[in-house]
């Protein structure tokens, strides 16, 4: 009686050893996925990089590296990520600019994501007044 007693205690924790190590293992390669180029990213695609209460710090430094800007404000710290190019989306938008805004903001605390902001913005190329 009692080896069956240990058998099932033996079991029953072998299996939730092993669901919790799969969900690490779960956790850990969503933060090591590779987040696009700053001027790829879109309200479309940003979801799947930044996650509140889950991204870290680290891992918008290794994506973006060091922010142009960044502040402290409260309980809170914010980077800035800018960038400003051609917006190369065929031809009917040659010769205009596109402009990417990031600004992610995290706690103090724990260093995770708290909110972030996401501005794409595309400007017509200008006419030549003659």
């Amino acid at each position: 009686m009692a080896f069956v007693i240990r058998f099932i205690v033996i079991c029953t924790l072998v299996f939730v050893l092993g669901a919790c190590a799969s969900t690490e293992n779960a956790n850990t390669g969503a933060r090591t996925q590779t987040a696009p180029n700053l001027q790829q990213l879109s309200n479309d695609n940003i979801g799947r990089y930044l996650v509140q209460g889950r991204t870290q710090v680290h891992d918008i430094q290794r994506w973006w590296g060091r922010p142009q800007a960044q502040g402290e404000s409260g309980d809170f710290r914010w980077y800035n990520y800018t960038w400003v190019g051609a917006a190369n989306a065929g031809n009917q938008n040659a010769g205009e600019t596109k402009m990417v805004t990031l600004t992610v903001y995290f706690m103090t605390d724990t260093g995770l994501l708290a909110d972030y902001d996401l501005q794409v913005r595309q400007f017509p190329a200008h006419s030549q007044n003659r």
